[in-house]
């Protein structure tokens, strides 16, 4: 992605793929993860920062939000866990039901979504570069830091005053 400014183009290492925000189930390895949606193991880690000093390594736990790319276009998908609502999904992206609805055409009841459902979400994945802050990259997608951390709540090594390189960022994209 490309970001033109009065001073000059700005590069930003945004993720091209087609990223999926995965809720993690009991009994979930991050194999079975993988192997479900189409990454790779040493690909969730690094994403997700699933290594010492963070956190122990390969190890996950029910609850937790992760963020694989898999090869394709440049799109983020939410994944539907259990007991989810459209406006909690719209929520954590801070946007609207009705934008979802938008860009997904095939929901025809916005009050009936299902587990394990794949809903395009208005959102970038960034990868986080040595020297960046988290209230440095809020700003530079002209976002609140809370906003920016509600769409990457529950996310393993997630914490607003330590981020790592190589660790991907879910960016809601106002709509």
């Amino acid at each position: 992605m490309i970001i033109e400014m009065n001073l000059g183009v700005i590069v930003m290492p945004i993720v091209d793929g087609n990223s999926f925000i995965y809720t993690v189930k009991p009994g979930d390895t991050l194999y079975s993860i993988a192997s479900n949606i189409g990454g790779t193991v040493p690909l969730l880690v690094e994403a997700n920062a699933i290594y010492p000093p963070v956190t122990d390594p390969y190890l996950i736990f029910p609850g937790q939000i992760l963020v694989i790319t898999t090869p394709g276009n440049r799109q983020v998908n939410h994944i539907v866990s259990t007991g989810e609502a459209l406006y909690e999904i719209a929520n954590r992206y801070a946007t609207s039901v009705d934008s979802i609805l938008g860009i997904n055409p095939h929901i025809t009841n916005p009050n009936l979504i299902y587990q394990n459902q794949v809903l395009q979400v208005p959102a970038l994945i960034y990868l986080v570069e040595p020297g960046d802050t988290f209230a440095n990259i809020a700003q530079r997608f002209g976002i609140s830091t809370s906003t920016l951390f509600e769409a990457n709540r529950n996310r393993p090594g997630l914490a607003p005053d330590v981020i790592y390189p190589g660790y991907q960022l879910i960016i809601p994209v106002p709509m």
